[in-house]
């Protein structure tokens, strides 16, 4: 199987993996909470990433045994309904 790093994933962030998401853009932008999650928000706290910027985002906080930022572990491939 072949998975280009472009396309999209839908993951559950909890209350530690918004933080962390919300770090991220206010490091960079003075964006409100409520633009961000608009921005990735897709239904019932699914939020849209492309691979490389979940990666990026989330990448150095996923470890073994530590606070995941995901809600049950769970990466979407296609659109929750």
């Amino acid at each position: 199987m072949t998975i280009n790093l472009n396309e999209k994933v839908w993951v559950r962030l909890n209350d530690y993996g918004k933080s962390i998401l919300f770090a991220r853009w206010n490091k960079y932008s003075k964006t409100t909470e409520k633009q961000i999650l608009k921005m990735h928000a897709v239904k019932n706290d699914w939020y849209e990433f492309q691979i490389w910027d979940l990666m990026n985002t989330f990448g150095p906080h996923l470890s073994i045994g530590f606070n995941t930022p995901f809600e049950v572990n769970e990466l979407r491939f296609t659109a929750p309904d």
